[in-house]
């Protein structure tokens, strides 16, 4: 069973366009994962300024946030994933790429964390990145990020 809720609070256009769906059930297929629910809303970044201060205690928007559900278990992912358009937008716009792409990263983000990667140490974020390359491409989206930048190999 794979469920996918998606929230679009901020009237994002082309949110059919973007394969969430599909994405989503690869990742569980990969991860071995019978069962997934995810909820995803799509929100601005006055919501998530205020969301990242109060959960997190960071007093700035953010790209993602994510929070494990209550019933998660090894077999079964579930979790709520928030990504902001509109630093998605932005970020789209600085490096020259659609934003459906930079949506679907911060997605495919979002459920690495609830599968439990991390990116606090370059390692780990090194490890996270390649997953994220894996699964952008699978989508058809171009990965601009260098992995490679993150992991200090002397």
């Amino acid at each position: 069973m794979r469920i996918l809720e998606i929230n679009n609070q901020v009237g994002y256009a082309d949110v059919d366009g973007i394969p969430f769906e599909q994405t989503l059930a690869k990742m569980c297929d990969h991860f071995h994962r019978e069962a997934c629910a995810i909820s995803m809303a799509l929100i601005d970044d006055a919501t998530m300024h205020e969301l990242n201060r109060r959960f997190l205690k960071h007093d700035e928007p953010t790209d993602v946030l994510t929070f494990p559900g209550p019933t998660a278990t090894p077999g079964r992912l579930e979790g709520e994933i928030l990504i902001s358009t509109d630093t998605a937008a932005r970020c789209a716009g600085d490096l020259g790429i659609r934003v459906e792409g930079e949506i679907l990263l911060y997605f495919i983000h979002g459920v690495l964390h609830l599968l439990g990667y991390d990116d606090q140490q370059p390692t780990d974020a090194a490890r996270m990145r390649e997953m994220e390359r894996l699964f952008l491409e699978q989508a058809g989206f171009a990965y601009l990020f260098d992995s490679d930048d993150l992991v200090d190999e002397a």
